[in-house]
């Protein structure tokens, strides 16, 4: 018999029967899966209605398919994380048949749908999908909750083919993609209109005190084709919202990219953000009716360097802190953006004293910028202090440092620097066109607090050590942080070389991705220039101890035309932290001294000088170069000690060259064919080539030994001859220089027949 079926309220009506849809309300454990939990919850129900999920606290759960629901839903999440990794359908998915009867306007009324405080993770789906069943949804809330979305194309609240939502209702909530998400903000029917539910009806889109990242991007925010209504009203207030929707056009996309008066809109407070060549903007919206006024917060001053990984905590100096807009989750007490300092001391004063009156009369010192008098003489009391940057601008002046234990810049263990990926970026260390003297202690220490500085430079300048102790071990010491690029150039570092193990020294966890770049599209970068370097470390130290560079491709070397004298060896390996990973650098003309003599470097791939510079008083802080030494003849080392090169006389290490390759011509005679042959003629070949082109004795007398080995070498392998018919070939005798003797007398000679060679008495 065909039964008939009406609605009232939370009953199912049968002729024969009054069924109640009966709530279901579950508590799974941490670690449970959502959906087996629901399911088997609502097997022992003849009719499922409303249903609660209560989570555990900070608890950990995994979805392996729908929720499906055919009533209200109320996720209580208690700050819990739910794994979406294995969904291929909507997360929530309204049933295709509800609890309830469709009422005359052919609408299924049930409960709100809300999100509450919950963290969705690796979401690839629609997070709520009406199913193509007309439900009306009084409101579909996602309330302190962060929905992280795997990109694709799937709309993010789905009402596409049924279905009407009252009020779409994010608040205090974060919903980002990575990569971008292309699909809607939140879709409808076009046949479904909310005043087909009640003609007296508002239909709100409500975005208030919440963080967009990478949604919808390029497309219309939402695809309601029911958009430019006068019973459409748009709330947006206290959002920053980055890179979502087409460019300047978010407001205008919620109402699918069109514009008019009809909606009503509420818009306020807002930081619409877009990115540009990987800057962070603030992108004039397009007014989506006359009279629309969108607010936007002002220019932020982070970029949000981990919006990759979901993390969108605001830089307590910018304008958004200071608006206080975006989920609450990543709010941040503002404080006022720090304020540059400039100082200018007197000739003769002290300058920690005028760096202190000057940083004392601001809030929050930024970057402090030291003007020095040209050729001005200074005395310091105290470390050089800062909590950002700093620039030193010497104009050939000189500083007295004998005055201080402590190291000459010192980083504030209060940094007023923006934090990013968990390091003070700071951008610019830069001590330049200055002398400074009698420095007890290391150059530069971060204190131990993680500064992360994009630009560290020390340019045209003398550093004189007197150490009698160092921080870390090191000169230049990043105790919990590091450098993203380091220039040394036109620079003289002089000591004792007893004190200080490393020349820079960083912490094992500073690199490139760690300080917040992208390491695909960023470089760290390490140029050393024309630098003169004394006993600056001790001789048997390490240059630099930064193994995480090993083989890194986005570390580049630019080293050119420096001389380490006395200040450890293996400098290159030890700066590469072991092993040079990119391929485009420059090594050139660098020398290595070391205990008195040519150490040169294995990872150096360019020309090495091998002459001792011949520094005229380096005890007394004069480098001045020999004058017919290489160093000279190439210009390398800090510029100020050049002198004219002087060619040295080489007629006599060139003239036992010339005889040295006559008798190996002699020795080799015509044998060019073989093994042997072959090597000692190629021998012969490189000594002709410095021959002719050398101008120090250095290279002469190198060549000169290495043409003696060859032929040794030649001699000692067998003088090869050609045939096999050993009576048959002519015999030759060749002193035991190598030279042939066409009339031997008596003495020791070798004797060659064929490929048989011995040596005789005759």
């Amino acid at each position: 018999m065909k039964q008939t079926f009406l609605t009232l309220g939370a009953y199912l009506l049968t002729s024969a029967t009054v069924i109640a849809a009966e709530p279901v309300t579950i508590a799974p454990e941490t670690g449970a899966d959502l959906t087996a939990a629901l399911n088997a919850a609502k097997e022992g129900v003849t009719a499922p209605g409303d249903i609660v999920i209560n989570l555990a606290e900070n608890g950990q759960y995994t979805v392996s398919g729908s929720l499906e629901v055919p009533a209200g839903l109320v996720i209580n999440g208690n700050g819990a994380v739910v794994d979406a990794t294995s969904l291929t359908s909507a997360m929530v998915l309204m049933s295709a048949t509800p609890a309830v009867e469709a009422g005359e306007n052919g609408f299924y009324t049930v409960g709100n749908v809300e999100f509450k405080n919950v963290n969705v993770t690796n979401l690839s789906q629609q997070l709520f999908y009406a199913n193509k069943t007309k439900y009306y949804i009084p409101s579909l809330v996602t309330d302190g909750c962060q929905i992280q979305i795997a990109g694709g194309n799937k709309t993010v609240y789905d009402c596409n083919g049924g279905g009407v939502v009252g009020t779409l209702d994010i608040k205090n909530s974060t919903l980002n993609s990575t990569p971008a998400n292309t699909g809607a903000l939140y879709s409808s029917q076009s046949g479904n209109k909310a005043t087909e539910v009640n003609a007296d009806m508002i239909q709100t889109f409500s975005i208030t005190n919440s963080t967009l990242y990478n949604i919808a991007n390029g497309k219309n925010v939402c695809t309601h084709r029911q958009a430019n209504q006068k019973w459409i009203a748009y709330v947006v207030k206290n959002n920053v919202i980055l890179d979502c929707g087409k460019e300047g056009q978010f407001v205008k996309g919620l109402n699918q990219g069109q514009s008019g008066t009809n909606p009503s809109y509420d818009v306020n407070t807002n930081s619409f953000l877009w990115t540009k060549d990987g800057v962070v903007t603030v992108t004039p919206e397009v007014e989506p009716a006359d009279g629309v006024v969108l607010n936007s917060v002002g220019e932020p001053t982070s970029t949000f360097p981990q919006a990759a990984e979901g993390v969108f905590t605001l830089d307590a100096s910018s304008a958004q802190a200071e608006a206080q807009v975006g989920a609450p989750k990543w709010l941040v007490d503002y404080v006022a953006p720090p304020t540059n300092v400039v100082v200018t001391p007197a000739d003769g004063s002290d300058i920690a004293a005028a760096v202190a009156e000057a940083v004392a009369a601001v809030e929050r010192p930024g970057v402090i910028t030291i003007n020095l008098a040209e050729n001005g003489k200074y005395t310091l009391s105290a470390s050089i202090q800062t909590a950002n940057g700093l620039i030193i601008n010497g104009a050939n002046s000189t500083i007295d440092a004998s005055g201080i234990e402590t190291p000459f810049i010192l980083m504030s263990t209060e940094p007023t620097a923006e934090l990013i990926a968990d390091y003070y970026r700071v951008q610019e260390i830069c001590i330049s066109d200055v002398t400074v003297s009698g420095l007890k202690n290391s150059v530069f220490y971060d204190n131990n607090t993680k500064y992360c500085v994009v630009d560290f430079r020390i340019v045209n300048s003398t550093l004189a050590l007197a150490t009698t102790a160092v921080e870390n071990e090191a000169l230049v010491s990043f105790k919990a942080g590091g450098a993203k690029d380091v220039n040394v150039t036109n620079s003289t570092v002089y000591g004792g070389g007893e004190v200080a193990k490393y020349f820079m020294r960083y912490n094992n966890s500073a690199r490139l991705d760690r300080y917040g770049f992208d390491k695909e599209k960023e470089n760290m970068n390490f140029v050393y220039v024309n630098n003169t370097f004394y006993k600056a470390i001790k001789a048997d130290g390490q240059w630099a101890n930064y193994s995480a560079l090993n083989g890194q491709k986005f570390v580049h070397f630019h080293i050119v035309g420096n001389i380490w004298f006395d200040s450890s060896s293996d400098i290159i390996r030890r700066l590469s932290g072991g092993r040079v990973g990119s391929s485009d650098n420059v090594f050139d003309l660098n020398t290595y001294f070391n205990n008195g003599e040519n150490v040169g470097d294995n990872n150096d791939k360019g020309t090495i000088l091998t002459t001792n510079p011949g520094f005229k008083a380096p005890e007394e802080g004069d480098f001045t170069l020999g004058a017919s030494t290489e160093q000279a003849y190439y210009k390398t080392g800090a510029q100020k000690w050049l002198v004219e090169f002087v060619a040295p006389d080489i007629t006599e290490a060139k003239a036992a060259l010339l005889e040295e390759i006559e008798k190996a011509k002699a020795l080799l005679g015509d044998d060019t064919e073989s093994e042997p042959g072959k090597a000692l003629a190629a021998a012969i070949d490189k000594a002709q080539e410095v021959y002719d082109s050398a101008v120090f004795n250095e290279p002469v007398v190198a060549a000169t030994e290495e043409l003696k080995k060859a032929e040794a070498d030649y001699t000692t392998s067998g003088i090869n001859g050609v045939g096999a018919d050993f009576d048959n070939v002519p015999v030759e005798y060749f002193n035991l220089q190598g030279v042939r003797v066409d009339n031997p007398s008596n003495g020791v000679y070798i004797r060659r027949q064929g490929d048989r060679v011995s040596k005789v008495i005759l």
